[in-house]
C-alpha cells in the first residue's frame, strides 16, 4: 500500500485514492529500512571479520545489478522512442547543451551510474550560459531542472538509502542513548528548515538526508520494540484489528485530509 501511495503520487489515483501520499509513503520505508537493519547488524552481521566490508558489499550487491538492469532498458527504451517518431528524447538533448562543460556533465553522468548524487541533483541548479552548477533552495525554479538528466529520477532515495547504509554499523550497535541523541538532533535540523528558514518545501521535506535521518533511526527504535514483543503472547484478534486499523489509515487518510 505505501508502494501504491507512491505510483499515486506519479501517476494518479490507484483504486481512487491516493493512501497517505508519497512523502510520507517514502519516510515510512526508510523507517522501515532502519528497522531491518538494525536487525540483520545487529543478528546476522555479529562476530564476523570485516563484517562492515560484507554488510556494505552485500547491500550493493542488492542494489547495484538490479539498478543498473533498470537503467540499460531505460536508455533502450528512451533510444528507442526516439528512433521511432523521430523525436530527439530531452534528455539526450540536455547532456548534448552541456557536452562541453566538464564537470556538470561529469556529475551527472556518474550519478546515473553509481548512484550517490542523485538526491544531491534536487538541491542543485545549472546555468545553461556559465556551464556551472550552483545550490538553490527550490529546484522548480531551475531550467532545466536537474532531475531531467537522470534516467531513473526516482532512484534519488536509493541515493539516501546508500548512505544510510555506509553509516549504520557506526550508529546502530551503540547503543539507544546514541540513536535518541542523532533523532532528537535531526528533529532539530528539521525543525529550523521548517521554522527558522521557511524551506518546508520540496527538497526539504523529505529528500535532505541530515533531516531524514530521524526516520531510519525510528526504525531502530520499532527494533528494539520487536524485541519485546516477540516475547509476548499476543491474542490473535489483536494482531488482526491491527492490520485491519493500518490497512483503513492507510487507505482513508486522504479523506480525513480532505
Amino acid at each position: 500500500m505505501l508502494a501504491l501511495s507512491v505510483i499515486a503520487s506519479h501517476c494518479g489515483l490507484v483504486f481512487g485514492s491516493s493512501f497517505v501520499g508519497g512523502s510520507v509513503a517514502v519516510q515510512s520505508f526508510y523507517i522501515i529500512s532502519g528497522f531491518y537493519m538494525t536487525m540483520i547488524l545487529n543478528e546476522k552481521y555479529v562476530g564476523r571479520n570485516g563484517s562492515f566490508r560484507l554488510f556494505i558489499t552485500n547491500r550493493f550487491i542488492r542494489i547495484f545489478p538490479i539498478y543498473w538492469v533498470v537503467l540499460a532498458a531505460s536508455v533502450i527504451f528512451v533510444a528507442g522512442m526516439a528512433w521511432s517518431t523521430g523525436v530527439p528524447a530531452q534528455i539526450f538533448n540536455n547532456y548534448s547543451s552541456i557536452r562541453t562543460n566538464i564537470v556538470p556533465f561529469t556529475y551527472l553522468s556518474l550519478s546515473n551510474v553509481v548512484i550517490f548524487g542523485q538526491d544531491l541533483a534536487f538541491f542543485l541548479g545549472l546555468n545553461p550560459g556559465s556551464g556551472t552548477i550552483y545550490f538553490t533552495s527550490d529546484f522548480w525554479h531551475t531550467h532545466p531542472p536537474l532531475y531531467t538528466f537522470l534516467f531513473i529520477p526516482q532512484a534519488w532515495t536509493l541515493g539516501l538509502e546508500l548512505t544510510f547504509y555506509l553509516i549504520a554499523p557506526f550508529i546502530l550497535r551503540k547503543g539507544i542513548k546514541t540513536v535518541v541523541t542523532l533523532i532528537i538532533l535531526s528533529f532539530l535540523v528539521r525543525l529550523t528548515l521548517f521554522d527558522c528558514l521557511n524551506l518546508r518545501n520540496d527538497p526539504w521535506n523529505y529528500r535532505f538526508f541530515p533531516s531524514e535521518l530521524m526516520f531510519f533511526l525510528l526504525g531502530y527504535i520499532c527494533y528494539q520494540m520487536y524485541l519485546r514483543l516477540k516475547t509476548m503472547t499476543i491474542a490473535p484478534y489483536v494482531s488482526i484489528t491491527t492490520l485491519a486499523v493500518c490497512i483503513a489509515f492507510t487507505f482513508f487518510i486522504v479523506i480525513c485530509r480532505e
